[in-house]
């Protein structure tokens, strides 16, 4: 029993120890900011340019200043990033200017409603424990709090479509509870099809302006790629056209952090393999294991309709660049490549079934459900989420072949 724990020791030793194409793996962790974000100048200026009259010295404390902020753009491109880059570059502005900025980060796909992110508030930045208190209640402590610390507090929603459209607008509300000392901002970040099935009018008339990001251009993709894998490695582990290939990569799924992921994860096979190059047949490996839905048993587990409903939505996603259909888009688009296959019609409930279950396997889920507050019906629209379309088409094709 000794002698295996000895040996146990020696293998995990062997890893923690042993050499590394990595210099520091941390700066390709998901969530790490890095010191430069290239090509979101203007973004970057956008968001800071709605604090410019903290900073002005015509400022008027007694007066207060808020403001509700929307940041929108596809997956992967930087919203995060580039909203927590700027805040804490602000907040290191106001310290020498000796203004007392506070900002808390909440993921709303963790923290789901307005009384657990008060909570979190609270506890992490205030260290208050306000278990079993209501919204406002919470809201009071805070107020008190803010004002009696002198302190503007930044609050970034992420994935905020994730909360109840109540539990928003209760957020975009807070300036008002402030009477003449505004001292609240929030910042809300989201996908633009969720965005737009959001922004009633008692929400969009709160939102005091709204920052929208565009995918990166193959050649930003390249350069940005290039300067994390100048962070993470030693100059030895990868070369100009290992870095080519991840950014086409990434360029075709308009995702970055798909190419962020794809450069970590080859770097870890590298090192496993203990030699102190990436390789290509590493990068091709790595892309696989960064889209674990996409495991090839999966189709196997689809019948050839739910296989071709699967194909029309990726299609019209990729065909229309849309983040997500309504059912009669989806429908349409199945009817087209059924079709193509020469299979027979089906119809719209037996339709329905096929994505149910491609919903209850996880390669599609239902976005932006919510009551029309005019003629009372459901709306609900279809996405794959971040599995890049392309990729997941190539592969059903392919599957349907071998069929």
């Amino acid at each position: 029993m000794f002698e295996v724990f000895l040996i146990s020791k020696e293998i995990i030793d062997e890893v923690l120890f042993s050499s590394s194409i990595f210099k520091d793996e941390t700066t390709l962790y998901h969530g790490y900011v890095p010191p430069k974000l290239p090509y979101r100048d203007n973004e970057v200026s956008q968001i800071a340019q709605n604090f410019r009259p903290l900073f002005q010295k015509n400022f008027d404390p007694s007066t207060g200043i808020s403001a509700n902020i929307g940041v929108i753009g596809s997956a992967g491109i930087g919203k995060t990033a580039s909203v927590r880059y700027t805040i804490k570059k602000l907040i290191e502005t106001a310290k020498s200017h000796k203004i007392n900025v506070l900002a808390d980060y909440r993921n709303c796909l963790i923290n789901r409603t307005a009384a657990a992110i008060f909570r979190g508030i609270l506890r992490d930045v205030f260290g208050v424990n306000i278990r079993g208190y209501g919204n406002e209640e919470a809201i009071d402590i805070l107020i008190r709090r803010l004002n009696s610390e002198d302190a503007y507090l930044i609050l970034i929603l992420d994935e905020v479509t994730s909360l109840p459209e109540n539990d928003i607008e209760s957020f975009l509300h807070m300036t008002d509870e402030f009477g003449a000392r505004h001292r609240f901002f929030v910042i809300l970040i989201s996908r633009p099809t969720e965005w737009n099935m959001m922004l009633l009018p008692e929400i969009s008339q709160r939102i005091s302006d709204v920052i929208k990001f565009e995918p990166y251009k193959f050649e930003e993709v390249k350069e940005i790629l290039e300067y994390r894998a100048g962070l993470a490695f030693k100059p030895s582990a990868y070369n100009d056209e290992l870095l080519q290939m991840i950014a086409e990569i990434s360029t075709s799924t308009r995702n970055l952090r798909h190419g962020v992921e794809i450069l970590h994860r080859a770097g870890r096979i590298a090192d496993r393999s203990e030699t102190s190059e990436i390789s290509p047949e590493m990068v091709r490996k790595a892309k696989v294991s960064v889209y674990p839905e996409l495991r090839p048993e999966i189709l196997y587990d689809l019948n050839k309709h739910e296989l071709l409903a699967l194909l029309g939505i990726t299609r019209d996603l990729l065909n229309n660049s849309y983040t997500a259909v309504s059912l009669q888009e989806a429908y349409s688009a199945y009817q087209l490549v059924r079709e193509e296959y020469g299979e027979d019609k089906k119809s719209v409930d037996e339709f329905s079934e096929y994505l149910d279950n491609l919903e209850i396997l996880g390669l599609i889920s239902s976005v932006g459900s919510k009551r029309n507050r005019t003629n009372g019906k459901i709306k609900s629209r279809i996405t794959i989420n971040d599995v890049p379309a392309q990729i997941l088409m190539e592969r059903i094709e392919n599957h349907l072949i071998k069929m």
